[in-house]
């Protein structure tokens, strides 16, 4: 008997599928079209921005609304699309909404239709965009999102109802008008990112932070580089246990120094994912006080400078069985060179560093390079990219080994930035053929020869991966 004629086993595989492949299944017959059909419809993206805009027809999304439980819109939303109702929409996420002058209609305007069933709102605009009213009704929004978007409330018993429900919040670039200094209680958010929002200073956007004492996870930072962030107050409220539960932190654009570092991780209980700028080689102190979170580690992102051989992040790759995740910017190759195996090979799945390697000990040190990364076999993303143009990186060529990496039979992403390849039509040929997941390549193939690079980008396009010369 094939399992595929049981309804259970088609619903069951139904969320691993592609759209495109959810549409074919659902051609296959009517006990396939009832399977699949739910599926093919629970999200739907359009977009009417470019010029070859995507998307269900009117006709048919107006059949099949009832379905459609995640709606995405990319630019102007038409007046047939606006007066459409989908009495079952939970996520409903606008990029780039417009508004129209001589109309006074706005891509916002769908919002207040479906008020009372949506949980999620991403609005997602650009600097043209101005100032948005925020939506009346929203009783059962758990996650709000808002770049680059100005909100004006229309008062402040409003803004208070929606955001005392909020489990997620998003703000970048993005503030409520006078309100966002207001922002005061007794917050049930575990997620929370603020960057760069607007109305409230740093010591205002940490005062509202320190109020969400349910957090587990929190990215706070700037979109310029580096700012000043109150990160002593912010230490010591890590240290107060003020946020109990947090397990994911995220600092971006700030300089934090290891003894800060230190005291972070020691006021933390539990470290899932941590992302920090840190401006030198961590001391023993500040390694030492990771160590307790290894055993449940699974992302890491540190920048590490001046000093090239990040003992710590290599201590991580031996130390962390459940690491994903990591990127730092900078690995010599020397510091990998033992027999101390990665416990991270059954995790990792996205790794991003720079290897650096030296000419004398070019040959040696790439075999015992590819050697390590042969055995990732779960890696989805490889950058090997560069901050500055160098020479001594991996060379990713058949003839200097490239083969070894068959194994890495999930890799979806390729990246190698600012290093100088000399790849040829033979290794694009064997990548397509033993990476059938491979969807990016991104990096110059032939730095030297830009004949030879168009011809392999050309190669991969032809595959249907995408793929650039730039550098």
């Amino acid at each position: 008997m094939n399992p595929l004629t049981l309804p259970e086993i088609r619903e069951a595989l139904a969320p691993l599928l592609a759209r495109d492949d959810l549409a074919r299944c659902a051609r296959v017959c009517k006990d396939w079209h009832a399977s699949f059909l739910d599926f093919l419809w629970t999200s739907i993206d359009i977009d009417t921005e470019h010029s070859h805009s995507k998307g269900p027809s009117h006709c048919l999304l107006q059949r099949h609304r009832s379905l459609v439980r995640h709606l995405a819109y990319q630019g102007k939303i038409s007046v047939e699309h606006e007066k459409m109702h989908f009495p079952a929409l939970k996520t409903l996420y606008l990029h780039d909404p417009h508004y129209d002058r001589g109309t006074r209609r706005s891509s916002m305007d769908i919002i207040p239709r479906h008020a009372f069933t949506l949980t999620r709102l991403k609005l997602h605009g650009t600097k043209r965009n101005g100032c948005w009213a925020f939506p009346a009704g929203l009783s059962g929004l758990t996650c709000l999102s808002l770049m680059d978007i100005y909100v004006i409330p229309r008062s402040m018993e409003q803004i208070r109802s929606a955001f005392t429900q909020l489990e997620t919040l998003e703000l970048v670039r993005s503030g409520l008008s006078a309100y966002s200094k207001s922002l005061k209680g007794d917050w049930k958010m575990k997620d929370l990112t603020l960057a760069s929002v607007r109305g409230m200073n740093l010591d205002e956007e940490l005062e509202l932070i320190r109020q969400c004492s349910l957090l587990k996870r929190l990215s706070w930072g700037s979109s310029q580089a580096f700012v000043r962030l109150p990160i002593g107050k912010f230490v010591q409220l890590v240290s107060a246990n003020t946020w109990p539960e947090l397990e994911e932190l995220h600092l971006r654009n700030v300089e934090v120094s290891d003894e800060h570092l230190s005291l972070i991780l020691n006021g933390m209980q539990h470290v899932l994912r941590l992302a920090i700028s840190t401006c030198k080689e961590p001391s023993l102190q500040a390694s030492a006080a990771f160590r307790p979170h290894y055993a449940w580690l699974k992302e890491l992102n540190i920048s590490i400078t001046p000093r090239h051989n990040a003992a710590l992040v290599v201590d991580v790759l031996k130390s962390c069985p459940r690491l994903e995740i990591l990127k730092s910017p900078i690995i010599l190759v020397d510091s990998i060179m033992d027999d101390v195996p990665w416990a991270c090979e059954g995790s990792l799945k996205v790794l991003e560093v720079f290897f650096w390697i030296p000419s004398a000990k070019r040959d040696e040190q790439q075999k015992v390079l590819l050697q390590r990364l042969s055995k990732l076999s779960k890696l989805e993303r490889l950058d090997l990219s560069s901050v500055f143009k160098c020479q001594q990186s991996l060379d990713i060529r058949l003839k200097k080994g490239l083969g070894q990496l068959s194994t890495l039979t999930r890799l979806r992403e390729l990246a190698f930035r600012r290093t100088v390849q000399e790849m040829t039509i033979e290794d694009a040929e064997w990548m397509i053929e033993h990476w059938k997941n491979l969807k990016v390549v991104d990096g110059v193939p032939s730095l030297r020869d830009a004949a030879r690079s168009i011809r392999v980008v050309e190669k991969f396009r032809q595959s249907g991966i995408e793929a650039t010369c730039a550098s």
